[in-house]
Formats: C-alpha cells, structure tokens, sequence
C-alpha cells in the first residue's frame, strides 16, 4: 500500500508532494508557492454618483475645505490576496486659489475632491493597501467657485463635474 499526497489550488491544478510511485502526470509542488493573481472591483462595479444638494452661489468656498465636504464610503473587494494599487484622479481641472478642483459645466464652479483631508489633484498618485475580501475607501466632495469670477456671472441651477478613479495595481 502507498500513500500520496496531493494538493489542489484554487484553479484545480493537482502538485504531488512526492512518494513512491505519486506521479501519475501531475505537476510537482514547486519549491515557492506561486504568487496569487489579485483582482479587486471597485463600488461593486457601478458609477458613483454625488449629490451636493442645494447650493447659493454665495456660500460656496472659494478654498476647499474637507471639513465641509460630503463624504462617501465605495467598497473594494479584492481575491487572491493583498493588493497594493495607486489611486489617481483624471479630470480636468480649474484652480481654486492654490488647489484645483474637477471643472464642472457652470462656470466658475468646480468640485474638490479629498482623501485623507487632502484635495486630490491630477497629478497626486496616492499608494493605497487592499486586504484580500471586503474595503472601504472614503472620498470627500465638495463644491468650490473660483474668488476671481463675480457671483452674478455663475449661473443658477444644475451642474455636473466628471472625474475618473483609476487604480493602477502594483
């Protein structure tokens, strides 16, 4: 009587561990365990969506404050492991005094938006760590207008502001 151990990962792929008369076409264990791939998918794969609710043209901040914004949690669940990815922002912006803030359709008005009580810009890359099932990431939004366009030149009503979160894994 022999007896062989087998080990199975997670895609099916049978390792023997060695043994008299194991083979029978099977791969051996290798001697480093194969890095995992690692995928995660962002707000379940869905748009977010900000509502900044009922804004006067006057009391939009000309400086974004992180304190004031709107904050929302998006999910992250990651497989396969931990994952280490860089977070970015592309839109296109508008300066706000000395930050810049995603450029919305009304003129003068754009919306900053913060992680860890910073406004992310275009070109910040902030390197973020991921544990294999269920995250959270926070973001904070906030509407702010421009000090050097004169509050009767911001027109009233709806507006949009676009921006894009891409993860670059690592």
């Amino acid at each position: 009587i022999y007896t062989c151990v087998y080990l199975v990962d997670t895609k099916g792929v049978m390792y023997y561990l060695g043994g008299y008369n194991c083979y029978n076409g099977y791969t051996p264990l290798p001697p480093t365990p194969p890095i995992p791939e690692t995928s995660c998918t962002i707000n379940d794969g869905n748009a977010l969506s900000v509502s900044l609710g009922t804004l006067n043209r006057d009391e939009i901040p000309t400086v974004p404050d992180s304190g004031s914004a709107i904050s929302k949690t998006i999910s992250v669940t990651c497989t396969g492991g931990t994952v280490t990815a860089n977070m970015a922002l592309n839109y296109t912006p508008i300066s706000i005094g000395s930050s810049q803030a995603v450029k919305s359709s009304t003129n003068g008005v754009g919306a900053a938006i913060f992680y860890g009580n910073k406004a992310l810009s275009p070109s910040d890359v902030t390197p973020l760590n991921f544990l294999e099932g269920s995250n959270t990431l926070t973001l904070g939004f906030q509407a702010v207008r421009d000090s050097t366009v004169a509050l009767k030149d911001i027109p009233t009503g709806a507006f949009t502001a676009n921006a894009v979160l891409v993860m670059t894994q690592q």
